[in-house]
């Protein structure tokens, strides 16, 4: 006994001294926050556990409704249920009808209110009969629809979870089927406890087969062309992802984020905030930066196929920086060299000069908030903005504000936020350069063309038959 008390002590002392120690040593600030990561992270994928084994259940539930099913049998026909609510609704109609037809028949003012009143309720009654036969056809076609799209595995994984339940008892006849006022099908409810008219019932998308062809397609490309994705190409491959998105909206992007058009499982983003409709931004980044990735993979692949077995002219470089620098060596190379010659325009020609090299900086990347304006285009809209006639005293205005440069960078969110640029329009190396900073090639291999100017001048000069228009403005007309 007294060893018994004296084991208790013990450990009720051990239990204290424990709790007091868990008291004194407070978590850090970074503990709590990677517990806070941590719960989160287990709360997201149980989430997800849950929501995907609910749709595992669901599928199920349909597969064996399909599977059921006589062949021989009409798959939209209504059940008998179904039937008599159809049945009921048109026999009371009718007898209330005819007790209207006979009713009206025996007033004797046509313009009287109960003349008017009957009328109507008569007319009613027609059109319900038109909205029944409509409402009718149009379940019995989408069930059809529902069943083969089903059995086909075209149904979308993006759809959402109540949208799923919800459509898979409406098609496999578990919901409850009635006839409203006016002849309309409703369908019970049970999370609000009414009946839900069938027109307002969600109906699930289909996978957008045609969205992931293209891109598909787009692979097929990248890879033949044996060309890394960069600079502005990627560019260009990032706003066409974003077009095919916009184009198909909402479901577009949640197929594409979640059916298993590149891989299994679809693209296996694991937060499920992201799918909520306050997110879909956050959703369409996630999901063009994943395609990108698969994409740019795809194009690298391609370019290590097509690579030659002995290069040149790479700098020592290995690996992804020498494959940009020889794949840019018939790319933005000769764009930079052919961009450079605009440093021959006469004073005459130098302003539409301006205007075509920007033409051709600005179309590299479309999707940035900044570009480059001409002095002449900057300074009109100043004029606009300032609300001011062009005059002496506003060209001065303007020079104070901004100086008098050729070019500027423009920022199209704040326009005064405009700076210009200190680049000399005459000097062909300095416009060689600006091309290539902004071809979007990475700094190592811009900054290895920026060294190679002179020799790749030398190579253009040894390779030109003709020096007659090595300057002057014969360089500009060639253009």
């Amino acid at each position: 006994m007294a060893k018994s008390i004296q084991a208790a002590l013990i450990a009720g002392d051990r239990e204290a001294n424990s709790q007091l120690a868990m008291r004194e040593r407070r978590p850090t600030w970074d503990e709590s926050l990677l517990g806070g990561l941590t719960g989160a992270l287990a709360s997201a994928k149980a989430a997800m556990d849950y929501e995907k084994q609910q749709k595992s259940i669901i599928n199920n539930r349909v597969a064996k409704y399909i599977d059921a099913l006589d062949t021989n049998v009409d798959i939209s026909a209504l059940t008998p249920n179904q039937q008599k609510s159809i049945t009921d609704f048109l026999v009371n109609s009718r007898n209330e009808y005819a007790s209207l037809a006979s009713r009206i028949a025996r007033v004797e003012d046509p313009s009287s209110q109960e003349y008017l009143d009957m009328r109507d309720r008569m007319n009613g009654i027609s059109l319900s009969f038109q909205n029944l036969a409509t409402g009718v056809k149009s379940y019995k076609d989408d069930k059809a629809l529902y069943l083969k799209e089903f059995d086909n595995g075209m149904i979308s994984e993006g759809n959402e979870l109540n949208v799923l339940n919800e459509s898979s008892k409406l098609y496999t006849n578990e919901a409850s089927f009635n006839v409203g006022e006016g002849g309309g099908l409703q369908f019970w409810d049970p999370e609000n406890e009414t009946y839900k008219s069938y027109s307002q019932m969600p109906k699930p998308f289909t996978k957008d087969f045609s969205t992931a062809d293209e891109i598909l397609k787009m692979s097929n490309t990248l890879y033949n062309a044996g060309a890394t994705l960069d600079g502005a190409r990627g560019n260009m491959i990032r706003q066409k992802l974003s077009n095919m998105i916009n184009k198909g909206g909402r479901k577009t992007l949640l197929s594409l984020a979640s059916d298993d058009f590149i891989m299994e499982g679809g693209l296996g983003l694991q937060d499920p905030e992201l799918f909520a409709p306050d997110n879909e931004d956050a959703l369409r980044t996630a999901v063009i930066d994943s395609y990108m990735n698969m994409l740019t993979d795809v194009a690298k692949q391609g370019a290590a196929a097509k690579r030659p077995a002995n290069t040149r002219n790479s700098g020592g470089f290995t690996g992804a920086i020498k494959d940009e620098i020889n794949i840019s060596l018939g790319t933005s190379v000769p764009q930079a060299m052919q961009f450079a010659q605009y440093a021959s325009a006469t004073p005459e020609q130098r302003p539409q000069a301006v205007r075509e090299m920007l033409v051709a900086i600005n179309s590299i990347d479309p999707t940035k908030n900044t570009n480059y304006k001409s002095r002449d285009d900057f300074y009109q809209e100043y004029l606009e903005g300032m609300g001011m006639e062009d005059n002496a005293e506003a060209a001065q205005a303007f020079i104070d504000d901004y100086g008098n440069y050729d070019i500027y960078l423009y920022n199209s969110r704040d326009p005064k936020l405009s700076k210009p640029l200190n680049l000399d329009v005459t000097n062909a190396q300095q416009l060689y350069a600006f091309y290539l900073q902004n071809a979007g090639l990475s700094t190592k291999a811009t900054n290895y063309h920026l060294g190679q100017y002179n020799n790749y001048l030398n190579q253009l000069k040894k390779n030109t038959p003709s020096q007659s228009n090595a300057s002057g403005g014969g360089a500009y007309d060639n253009l």
